[in-house]
């Protein structure tokens, strides 16, 4: 077997991300490897807000808006890590990017020289309904490495 070196976790926050995170981690202390923790903020949202920055200027200051939002999931992140992970933080990189979720991801696992993806197949929804199963869908069928899905298996029972 190949040695496992980087462990990217990408979370979206929904009720997935601690599950992500479980066999981000397990997988992660089997190898002693390091764990990158990303979520993308999609940037249609961010679209959103340029696009109505145009008709009301004054209604909220974009920079500030991609800024703001950034913050507040790395916040989520840390919180969710430091609740659940604590023994693992010491080897994670906590991450916030702003683009298309699977390009992004993609793209920084091939610059990070990441081994494997850990990711939820379900999501939650972002301003214009997007679910990170798409973008599961989409890794899955580009990514050049291995690819985990993280799967409740009771509640994949109930969706059948």
């Amino acid at each position: 077997m190949r040695k496992v070196h980087k462990i990217m976790a990408c979370i979206d926050l929904s009720e997935y991300s601690k599950l992500t995170m479980e066999f981000a981690t397990a997988l992660s202390r089997g190898f002693m490897a390091k764990i990158i923790v990303l979520n993308v903020v999609n940037i249609r949202d961010i679209d959103v807000v340029l696009k109505a920055n145009r008709y009301c200027p004054d209604l909220i200051d974009s920079e500030l808006y991609t800024k703001k939002v950034r913050e507040d999931r790395y916040q989520q992140i840390f919180r969710l890590v430091k609740k659940h992970f604590p023994s693992d933080l010491n080897r994670m990189e906590l991450l916030v990017h702003v683009g298309v979720p699977f390009k992004t991801i993609l793209q920084l696992a091939e610059s990070k020289e990441v081994d494997v993806l850990v990711l939820g197949n379900k999501g939650r929804e972002n301003i214009l309904g997007t679910l990170l199963g798409a973008t599961a869908d989409k890794v899955f069928r580009h990514s050049p490495i291995p690819v985990l899905s993280a799967r409740d298996r009771d509640r994949f029972k109930h969706q059948k």
